[in-house]
C-alpha cells in the first residue's frame, strides 16, 4: 500500500471517529489530520450538492403544477441546473482523489453554474422572486455550510451580486433599495460565517498539532 493510500485509509477512520486519537491503532500524524479534513470538506460539499439537487428538481415540478407548462428555453435551463447538481453529487461520492484536493473549486463551479442558470431562468420567465430568494439562500448557505476560505466566499458573493444587478438592475424606489439592502446584508452574513468557521477550524487544527508534537 502506498503512503497516499495509507493516509487516505487512516483519514477515513479519523473522519468517521471524529479525530478521537484513542480509537486509532497508532498515533495520528499531521498528514492524516489534513487528509481527514479534506474528506470532511468533500462530505460537506456532497450534502450541499444534494440539497441543491432536491431544490432544482422540485422547482420546475412545482412551476408546472401551479403555473403551467414551461417554455423550451426555461426547461433546458432547469435541466442544466439539475445536471450540474447531479454531476457534483455523484462526483463527491466517488473515490477520485482530485475531488478531495479540489473540492473548493468544484463547489464554486457548482454554485456559480446553478445561480447563473437561475438568473437566466428569471430573465426568460420573469420569475424574479424565486431568483431573489434563491440568491439569499445561496450566499448565506455557502458561508455556513462549505468550509472553504474567505477568498472563495468573497469571489462567489461578488458573482452573486453581479447576477443580482444583472437581473434587477439599479432600482432606486423603496422596494428596490430594501431588496438591495437585504442582499448586501446576506453577503455580509455569509462572509462572517466563513470567517468565524475558518478561525474555529484553524484553532482546532493548531491544538491538534500541538497534541501530536507533545507525544
Amino acid at each position: 500500500m502506498s503512503v497516499e493510500q495509507s493516509h487516505d485509509q487512516r483519514a477515513r477512520e479519523t473522519a468517521a471517529r471524529g479525530a478521537d486519537l484513542s480509537t486509532l491503532d497508532s498515533p495520528l500524524t499531521a498528514a492524516d489530520y489534513d487528509a481527514a479534513e479534506r474528506i470532511w470538506s468533500r462530505d460537506m460539499l456532497a450534502m450541499g450538492a444534494a440539497i441543491i439537487l432536491i431544490f432544482q428538481t422540485s422547482w420546475p415540478l412545482l412551476t408546472i403544477r401551479w403555473l403551467g407548462p414551461l417554455s423550451q428555453t426555461v426547461l433546458r435551463l432547469h435541466l442544466f441546473n439539475i445536471g450540474c447538481a447531479l454531476t457534483v453529487t455523484v462526483a463527491t461520492h466517488t473515490k477520485w482523489a482530485w475531488v478531495q484536493r479540489r473540492w473548493s473549486l468544484l463547489g464554486f463551479a457548482l454554485c456559480l453554474a446553478v445561480t447563473s442558470g437561475m438568473s437566466a431562468i428569471a430573465l426568460a420567465s420573469g420569475q424574479t422572486l424565486e431568483l431573489y430568494l434563491a440568491l439569499l439562500i445561496f450566499v448565506t448557505g455557502t458561508g455556513a455550510l462549505l468550509p472553504w476560505s474567505t477568498r472563495w466566499q468573497l469571489a462567489f458573493s461578488l458573482c452573486v451580486l453581479a447576477q443580482f444587478i444583472g437581473v434587477f438592475g439599479f432600482e432606486t424606489d423603496y422596494p428596490g433599495i430594501i431588496r438591495a439592502l437585504e442582499m448586501f446584508t446576506a453577503v455580509a452574513v455569509g462572509q462572517c460565517a466563513t470567517e468565524v468557521g475558518g478561525r474555529f477550524r484553524r484553532r482546532q487544527r493548531d491544538q491538534m498539532l500541538r497534541m501530536l508534537e507533545s507525544e
